[in-house]
């Protein structure tokens, strides 16, 4: 219940909060009217108090699921399964021929960090969920460090909470034990490293 939830309340928030008020300064602009001073003050401080209480959700979802002993997804077991044989010498990929039947379809970005990370602290399941997790909220912070090149004040704000807006459209799958955390992480640093760049140049 609590999959499909997270799945759908982005998109309630895209579209019942944020879409609205842009579409109305965007329309306003193009047919030649403004809104007041005193509107947009109103308005930003309203979208303001909605980014954050969409980042606090998102925070708490987290939470609650680090404190679950629960997994939300089939595939996060054996995933930190399948670290954990790799961990102990056992091949992370076999071929059709031998015995065994663990391994999945997917690439080692999958295992690999949850294999170091309960190499490094034994914990089991928990250590896989707090390395997703750290990535999770690496990637926003990285994508924040991003806005922060272009925007400041509420306008930061407000973009912050977009994007966590948008990075909740992964639902729980943005911080589950699976190669999506580490995958969203390595893109966030790709792009921060794409606008430094282009600062120097």
């Amino acid at each position: 219940m609590l999959y499909e939830h997270l799945n759908f309340y982005p998109v309630l928030i895209l579209v019942c909060v944020f879409a609205p008020v842009l579409m109305l300064i965007w329309v306003g602009r193009a047919l030649g009217f403004e809104l007041t001073e005193k509107t947009l003050q109103g308005g930003t401080r309203t979208l303001v108090a909605v980014s954050v209480l969409v980042a606090a959700n998102y925070v708490a979802v987290i939470v609650y699921y680090l404190a679950s002993p629960a997994y939300l997804d089939h595939v996060e077991p054996t995933i930190a399964a399948n670290a954990y044989v790799l961990n102990h010498s056992q091949p992370l990929y076999h071929s059709a021929e031998t015995g065994e039947r663990y391994s999945l379809v997917y690439g080692p970005l999958a295992y690999l960090p949850y294999s170091l990370a309960m190499g490094l602290a034994p914990y089991g399941f928990l250590t896989c969920k707090l390395v997703a997790t750290v990535a999770c909220f690496l990637t926003l912070f990285v994508g924040i460090l991003c806005l922060k090149k272009w925007l400041k004040g509420p306008s930061l704000v407000l973009a912050s909470g977009f994007l966590v807006a948008l990075f909740l459209a992964l639902g729980p799958d943005a911080f589950l034990v699976r190669a999506d955390p580490i995958l969203c992480l390595l893109a966030a640093l790709g792009q921060i490293g794409r606008a430094s760049c282009r600062e120097r140049v």
